[in-house]
């Protein structure tokens, strides 16, 4: 008799079929477009004599800076992504009235259905992201258009999303890249409304909707996964960093021991000092 249970279990072993971690993914807002700018949005919205409101500069620098955009982490200020899905339309044929008698219509298919925008979750900060950077972009978009221009363009309004999903491989080994949505030309054309309640301290979020011109799929890693994984399990980890840096990752380990054990050495020393004078009363 079959024995689905074990089966199944069998299957898990195998790096492509193990259920991945839903919460495992980094987002990245790249480049931040020429045509997002304060002097623009100015010119557009206008201010007063004080020149602060729509005086978006201190705002660009701080938020779109590399400690919340460009790290390891991706764009911090994302903290939900909703990926769009495709369909098809289609149809069927229906022959004039009695002339199909009990044949089945066929069926044809129709368009691609128009892309639905991809949906980020933002939170709000005491910068918010939301009101200082996508605000001044939707509006400046809205007076350039959506016509194709030159990244460095004054005018272009234009980037790319690309949301990465990862994955665990090995215990005390670094995640990896499993999948990668790549969007491109993207421009946000709406976020949702502020709810400032009295009675919830809840962290607030809005959700920016975002349209593209088109979107790819990459599937990772290239290689054989299970050969890697092995490959990890089989050799120690510094040697596999031994062999990736010219063994320098072995000496600098080594370095770093020797400084610790005369750190570690100094502090003994002072200890038994310490314990020999309070035997003798000086301390």
């Amino acid at each position: 008799m079959f024995n689905f249970r074990d089966n199944f279990l069998r299957l898990m072993q195998n790096w492509e079929f193990a259920i991945p971690n839903q919460c495992l993914w980094i987002a990245y807002i790249d480049p931040y477009p020429v045509g997002l700018n304060a002097r623009d949005f100015l010119v557009y919205e206008g201010t007063d004599g004080s020149k602060k409101p729509n005086n978006i500069t201190g705002e660009l620098t701080k938020l779109t800076s590399e400690q919340y955009q460009r790290t390891q982490a991706g764009c911090v200020f994302i903290n939900g992504v909703q990926i769009p899905a495709e369909t098809l339309d289609f149809d069927h044929v229906n022959l004039p009235k009695g002339a199909g008698r009990g044949f089945i219509p066929g069926i044809v298919s129709q368009n691609r259905a128009s892309f639905n925008p991809v949906v980020t979750r933002i939170i709000e900060s005491n910068l918010s992201f939301t009101h200082s950077i996508i605000r001044p972009w939707l509006i400046l978009a809205s007076h350039y258009g959506l016509i194709a221009r030159h990244t460095k363009d004054i005018k272009n309004i234009k980037t790319n999303l690309q949301i990465i999903q990862l994955a665990k491989s090995t215990a005390n080994s670094p995640l990896i890249n499993r999948k990668i949505f790549r969007f491109y030309n993207c421009v946000p054309v709406s976020y949702t409304p502020s709810n400032l309640p009295y009675n919830t301290t809840d962290l607030e979020t809005f959700e920016i909707q975002w349209i593209y011109s088109h979107y790819n799929i990459e599937t990772l890693p290239d290689k054989d996964i299970d050969v890697v994984i092995k490959a990890v399990q089989k050799y120690p980890a510094m040697k596999a960093l031994d062999k990736i840096t010219d063994g320098k990752a072995s000496k600098i380990v080594d370095k770093a021991s020797k400084i610790a054990g005369k750190i570690t050495d100094v502090l003994d020393t002072v200890d038994k000092v310490k314990r020999a004078a309070e035997q003798v009363g000086i301390l």
